[in-house]
């Protein structure tokens, strides 16, 4: 197994990554593959270029095959490090717009209700290009990912890590992102009443006699 030793700085953060993949034995290309990630993604990183996302970075430890808490502990100085360099940079990182004004997903009783509720987040976010979505993503998504979860018809509940990965691309985090896991995770388990039955808050569908 890979082994990751403790951070500092971004540099030494990124060393570490880069002897792990050497021990790992695969090729930048196989680990983006394996890790759902762009190869520009791991290089960046590599070269200690550009941090990626926790969730990318949480899916490229998974890939190496990382022990639970040297994966835990790697995002931890992933994070720990990001918010310094917020600190350091006047917190000038993410130019996500505020909370005021943002969609309440609440009332998404159906796939295609929360289709039009993650239409008015992007609306909310300013309206990024795909592009620039998949950028901020660091290539977790793709554009023809994020046009079917707009637009796709008939509309279909997304996949959950792309749907909360676009959530975050738009700005939506923290508490309020909690809201939008509990709406997905409502919307799943409508289509299987005996599941719903056991997850507070959830109403099971109606089965007509």
């Amino acid at each position: 197994m890979a082994v990751m030793v403790r951070a500092a700085s971004f540099e030494e953060l990124a060393a570490a990554f880069s002897q792990a993949l050497e021990a790992s034995k695969y090729s930048t290309t196989r680990l983006a593959e394996k890790a759902a990630v762009s190869r520009t993604t791991i290089s960046d990183f590599r070269a200690g270029r550009r941090l990626p996302t926790e969730m990318a970075l949480y899916r490229i430890a998974t890939a190496l095959g990382m022990p639970e808490q040297q994966r835990d502990r790697l995002l931890r100085e992933a994070r720990v490090w990001r918010q310094a360099d917020q600190a350091r940079s006047g917190g000038r990182l993410q130019a996500h717009p505020g909370p005021f004004g943002q969609p309440d997903p609440l009332r998404a009783a159906d796939p295609e209700q929360l289709q039009h509720v993650l239409g008015a987040v992007h609306l909310w976010a300013g309206k990024p290009s795909l592009r620039e979505l998949e950028r901020r993503s660091d290539g977790i998504l793709r554009r023809s990912t994020i046009s079917d979860m707009l637009r796709g018809k008939p509309a279909r509940l997304p996949d959950y890590d792309r749907y909360l990965e676009f959530l975050r691309a738009c700005g939506i985090e923290g508490p309020n992102l909690e809201i939008w896991v509990f709406i997905w995770r409502r919307l799943q388990a409508m289509e299987s009443p005996e599941l719903a039955s056991w997850m507070p808050g959830v109403v099971p569908a109606v089965t007509a006699s």
